[in-house]
């Protein structure tokens, strides 16, 4: 037997001798796993490089193919979702019971605080610009046109985005934002999280919650296709959130954790057949991707390799077992500090990115502006160059406005888990 051979015999034993105290100290904690904010800062810049380079067009093209890789904004919000059914199941899948912390009510309270206070502020951004852009009009030979500044102040569609109701119609849903459905739509899950989706775990078991959270969400699908009008805001999401659900349920199993190396075999395995499924829907029949009533097969796909890929990576991390730690690479390049700091304004940025880019457009765009200087955001270079560095500034900003001062404080900080973590440093967290 060689040297290391030896060494990782060694390991294997210490991780056997060590779980079982190492597991039991993980469920009595709150676990915060760091890699999930880069992923979701991740996610954001994706979003933000699909609108800015790749223009928000998601159809592929054959005369740029480096181009194509930055056509997957849409799929990269159902990572948001996938996230935030993971996140907000990981306490209740960890405690005792199945509850929400607080009852209902504090639940929604939450939920608010944490959404709400940037969604409005990033709403009523661009009606207020245009406010100040029609009264500065108003005192030049120009004239001040106010029929855009009505429209977005007193309408049908503002008065749906300020109710959360904008996904009732496809018109209302992109019209003030176009990156807002997700938000409705969302919202809308955390109530059908709450008093459903729970109440069915609680009684019938996690795998029937997460299929009734498909079939519910693939309803309105099957009514448009039927001929029926329905909801916008894509609902089959709510699938999506019901594998993060059933991500975050699963890693809080002691037999799904004391048999790691035969579960992580299964669903690598899963993860390669569901990717290589999906490179050929892509490559055969695009057209499945981006048809309203088809690409719920596409957005389930991408939600079930997330959601197992963020299942593969919680559980090396949590178990620290040494025959996988290839997986921490992975983690490790999502603990990078650029990635945790985008992780940390992603929602933010996620907001603003097409409201800067609108604002700052229009702003250059004036007569007395280009008096002085001249300057067009339509070359790449002066997106990447400028437009880029201004979104992530101006998110930064939006974020300690709007954002950090609504981030729920627990009382007891919870306890993060790095992936650069060692038995033979007796787990020692950083």
């Amino acid at each position: 037997m060689n040297v290391q051979s030896v060494a990782q015999a060694k390991e294997q034993v210490l991780w056997s001798q060590e779980y079982p105290k190492r597991g039991a100290f993980l469920r009595a904690e709150r676990l915060h796993l760091a890699f999930l904010d880069g992923l979701r800062g991740l996610a954001a810049f994706y979003v933000l490089l699909f609108h800015v380079i790749a223009d928000g067009k998601e159809v592929l093209t054959a005369q740029n193919f480096l181009l194509n890789f930055l056509r997957f904004g849409h799929e990269a919000v159902v990572v948001f979702i996938v996230l935030s059914g993971f996140v907000l199941t990981l306490p209740m899948a960890r405690a005792p019971r199945v509850t929400l912390a607080g009852g209902l009510g504090k639940f929604f309270l939450r939920r608010a605080r944490r959404i709400l206070p940037a969604y409005y502020a990033s709403l009523l951004m661009l009606p207020l610009f245009f406010l100040v852009i029609e009264s500065l009009k108003g005192m030049t030979a120009e004239g001040a046109d106010w029929t855009r500044v009505h429209a977005m102040f007193f309408s049908a569609d503002m008065l749906a985005h300020l109710f959360l109701l904008h996904n009732l119609s496809a018109d209302w849903a992109g019209s003030i934002n176009p990156v807002l459905w997700s938000l409705s739509t969302e919202w809308w899950i955390y109530f059908v999280f709450a008093l459903l989706l729970l109440p069915i775990w609680r009684g019938l078991g996690i795998a029937c919650a997460v299929c009734i959270s498909i079939l519910l969400g693939l309803l309105p699908t099957g009514l448009a296709v039927l001929g029926y009008s329905t909801i916008a805001g894509f609902p089959h999401l709510l699938g999506a959130f019901g594998l993060g659900m059933m991500s975050a349920a699963w890693l809080s199993l002691d037999k799904h954790i004391s048999q790691f190396v035969h579960w992580h075999k299964t669903l690598q395995g899963v993860v390669v057949v569901a990717f290589l499924v999906l490179v050929g829907i892509v490559v055969a029949a695009p057209s499945l991707r981006v048809n309203t009533e088809t690409r719920w097969i596409t957005d389930l796909l991408i939600a079930l390799i997330c959601a197992l890929l963020i299942q593969l990576m919680a559980a090396t991390v949590t178990t620290a077992h040494p025959a996988f730690a290839y997986l921490t690479i992975a983690v490790r390049i999502l603990e990078s500090r650029l990635l945790l700091f985008l992780g940390r304004i992603s929602y933010s940025l996620y907001l603003t990115h097409l409201i800067v880019w609108s604002m700052f457009g229009i702003t250059l765009g004036l007569a007395p502006i280009q008096r002085f200087i001249t300057i067009s955001l339509d070359p790449m270079p002066m997106r990447i160059f400028v437009l880029l560095p201004v979104q992530l500034l101006f998110a930064y900003g939006f974020y300690l406005l709007f954002e950090k001062p609504f981030l729920f404080q627990h009382k007891h900080a919870a306890q993060t888990i790095p992936s650069r973590m060692s038995l033979a440093e007796g787990h020692r967290v950083e």
